[in-house]
């Protein structure tokens, strides 16, 4: 029997209030990675008398470490071997496999982080006779793990493709397993998603790429599967990039979890060249003109926690047609 395994060690109605000052921005979270490995494994098993082990024609390499530093790691191998019968030396069975990784993690510093992922794996058991009396079985994966500490909860989403014979699994759990987001992609041009909001401390990542095993018995004797997958984390409350063509008006602000409320800020442009702003947001709406216009600096609109929300600005100007400003922001819980 050959076995090398690699080490998987590593370790997101009420009118509103109209205020002069500014609204409260979240403070920025902060995570780190303790530790993390990717890498692939080769495996083989021999049964029958007089069947030797697999001779194979290199070792596969060990693990290499990953953190959230934006770079792409890489581990990957290829190899043939043969298993050969000692009472008969021509009953001999060819091997060969193959398996690659290449994975990247973003910082992870408050903003949205990512973990990106691509990898194959192939195999293939051929008798050179007709009959053999080793049988032989053999199987390739390639695969990464880490463990991250979330200093505020996260909202996590891991989307995954694959193609061929095999599977591509993706898992994040928080520390007591509470809470997680898992995605399977599987069989011919296969897809898989999840989704999943982690509490804040440790949450562990964990992934798998392999093609179907195969045994020199079974009628298909060969495989190969190739797949990618992508885990995005964003903390509670995150907001996207801001559109439209309203922006020199509304600056839509951040989504505050403390006070489950949303802000934007009117600008100079507003006050001087709108003649109505009307901003909207979890089902609340204010509307500004005349001297709440000009006098006004912020609004904001109450939203309930667990839900997530876009906040809209819809801006007349004095000149012109009407244009829209707009931010969405994810639940806090």
């Amino acid at each position: 029997m050959d076995t090398t395994p690699w080490r998987l060690a590593l370790t997101t109605g009420a009118v509103g209030l109209l205020t002069l000052g500014v609204a409260l921005v979240p403070t920025p979270a902060h995570a780190a990675v303790t530790s993390g490995t990717v890498g692939v494994s080769g495996y083989s098993s021999v049964t029958g008398t007089d069947c030797g082990a697999t001779v194979w024609s290199s070792p596969v390499p060990s693990s290499v470490d990953i953190t959230d530093n934006g770079a792409t790691v890489t581990s990957s191998f290829s190899r043939t071997g043969t298993v050969t019968k000692s009472s008969a030396t021509t009953d001999v069975t060819d091997l060969a496999q193959s398996a690659s990784i290449s994975a990247k993690l973003t910082p992870i510093n408050g903003g949205p982080a990512a973990l990106t992922i691509s990898g194959s794996s192939t195999q293939s058991v051929v008798p050179r006779l007709s009959a053999s009396a080793c049988d032989v079985y053999a199987y390739s994966s390639a695969g990464f793990s880490a463990t991250v500490d979330l200093p505020t909860a996260t909202w996590v989403s891991i989307s995954g493709s694959g193609k061929g014979r095999g599977s591509l699994q993706a898992y994040i759990a928080s520390n007591d397993n509470a809470a997680g987001a898992i995605a399977y992609a599987f069989g011919e041009k296969g897809t898989g998603s999840g989704a999943s909001l982690l509490p804040a401390g440790k949450a562990y990542i964990y992934g798998i790429l392999s093609a179907s095993s195969v045994d020199s018995d079974d009628t298909i004797k060969s495989s190969s599967y190739t797949g990618s997958a992508t885990l995005d984390l964003k903390p509670v409350g995150y907001g996207s990039a801001v559109s439209g063509k309203g922006k020199k008006y509304v600056a839509p602000g951040e989504r505050n979890c403390t006070t489950n409320t949303v802000s934007a800020s009117l600008t100079k442009a507003a006050k001087k060249k709108a003649s109505k702003v009307v901003v909207t947001a979890g089902g609340h709406k204010v509307t500004l003109k005349g001297k709440k216009l000009t006098k006004a600096s912020t609004v904001t609109l109450p939203v309930a926690s667990t839900s997530a929300t876009t906040l809209t600005a819809t801006i007349t100007p004095k000149k012109g047609k009407k244009v829209t400003v707009s931010r969405s922001y994810l639940a806090c819980g």
